[in-house]
């Protein structure tokens, strides 16, 4: 009886224990269970809150990699807007220059006309010593000095020469110098081109020219009984005496006549 009683008790005691160990078992997953649901609940909130931070970080990135593209974008925009208004401004100054280029009065443009002489006398070559022309024509003359002879004086003439008397040309000496030659002959280009007005250079034995302007004439004969009005001399008294005025008398032939013609010409100078 009694190791009946001891079995049972040992039966008790083993199944309380199994039931104590079972239940033990149940809490221990339980809590186990309970003990891991709360960690990952937490393991979760905490990788919530990291990917929502992680989150709030690349969207404050992003959104600060916007404004900084934003802001370059409007820097580039503002640098663009002020090349525009540097150039719209350079070229309304051009506009503005070129519109006052096209107000402004043009000077005068020398023609070719006008530039060639220019060159012409630049590049003039020094007249021959002793000689006379009219219009960029140039013969030489023989002076005679005072020589009064007059068959001294046709000899030279007759010998092809434009030849001087009265007085050797001196332009200060306040005298008539007097010019002769044959016509047809050496003074037909005198003929040609001696008119009122008209003025004749004669070039000195140092190569310096004067000019002399024509203001009086008179058609002569052999007596040389004709008048210059201009100075009231007669031709033959000029011819001798001279004006004692600085001036230049020209005689020759008229073409086809026997008749003379003698010019009268004071300083141009």
């Amino acid at each position: 009886m009694k190791k009946n009683r001891k079995k049972l008790l040992w039966l008790v005691t083993a199944f309380v224990s199994l039931i104590g160990l079972f239940l033990g078992q149940q809490i221990f997953s339980f809590a186990s269970t309970d003990s891991t649901s709360k960690l990952k609940a937490k393991n979760g909130l905490v990788a919530k809150e990291v990917a929502s931070s992680t989150v709030n970080s690349t969207q404050e990135s992003s959104r600060e990699s916007v404004s900084h593209v934003s802001s370059e974008v409007s820097g580039s925009q503002e640098a663009t807007i002020e090349t525009t208004e540097t150039i719209t401004s350079e070229e309304i100054e051009v506009i503005s220059e070129t519109s006052q280029e096209k107000n402004t009065p043009v000077e005068k443009v020398e023609t070719v006309e006008e530039i060639v002489p220019e060159v012409s006398k630049k590049n003039e070559q020094k007249l021959a010593p002793n000689s006379i022309g009219i219009n960029g024509i140039y013969k030489p003359f023989h002076s005679l000095g005072t020589e009064t002879n007059l068959g001294v004086i046709q000899g030279a003439i007759d010998a092809g020469w434009i030849v001087t008397t009265i007085s050797t040309f001196n332009p200060r000496d306040n005298q008539t110098t007097y010019f002769g030659g044959h016509n047809p002959g050496i003074m037909n280009f005198m003929e040609e081109n001696l008119q009122t007005g008209a003025i004749v250079t004669v070039v000195d034995s140092n190569g310096t020219s004067y000019d002399y302007q024509a203001v009086d004439h008179a058609v002569v004969d052999q007596y040389g009984e004709a008048m210059l009005n201009s100075i009231g001399m007669r031709i033959i008294d000029l011819y001798s005496n001279g004006s004692n005025q600085e001036s230049i008398a020209i005689q020759y032939c008229l073409s086809n006549s026997e008749l003379m013609i003698m010019w009268y010409l004071v300083p141009f100078f």
